[in-house]
């Protein structure tokens, strides 16, 4: 749905979300500006204004998710994952939650079943997210830090995404 993604985009650039500029010596991403980290965007020019972050966020998650096909709350969420995941991620949580063959691809048939999402399926996507975040935790300790913040994340995008 087009509609969605200006909404999502300002939410997740809101300062409760991602905010302007971070640079937590803990933060794998090192520095970063609208929510892109210059490790993974280093093809940009630095720092990016605030239309570029968003041209990025239309072109590498938006986009790639194929959030435009998909019903719109479910893409405010499928989009976030990518950011937060990456693409590939995000798709299989979203396969996973409504049951299509989890492989990465958003294609005709996960297209097809995420028509038919309810609330619970939902909750589910969200759920995998929730157990991303703490096997990541469970890999690396030094990763705790950012635990509360990732599941405080989750409620807000839950209650943004069903506000729509």
């Amino acid at each position: 749905m087009a509609a969605y993604f200006e909404p999502a985009v300002n939410w997740l650039l809101g300062p409760d979300i991602e905010g302007e500029h971070s640079n937590d010596a803990a933060d794998k991403g090192g520095d970063t500006w609208y929510g892109l980290a210059r490790r993974w965007n280093q093809d940009m020019d630095w720092p990016p204004t605030r239309e570029q972050a968003i041209a990025r966020y239309r072109e590498r998650y938006w986009d790639a998710c194929r959030c435009d096909e998909l019903p719109g709350t479910l893409a405010v969420l499928v989009f976030d994952a990518a950011v937060q995941h990456a693409p590939k991620d995000a798709i299989r949580f979203l396969q996973q939650a409504i049951g299509a063959y989890a492989d990465g691809i958003i294609g005709p048939k996960t297209l097809a079943k995420a028509q038919y999402v309810d609330n619970d399926r939902l909750a589910d996507f969200l759920s995998y997210r929730a157990r991303y975040y703490t096997q990541l935790c469970i890999d690396d300790a030094s990763q705790l830090t950012f635990i509360r913040g990732w599941h405080r994340r989750l409620f807000l995008l839950q209650r943004f995404a069903l506000s729509l």
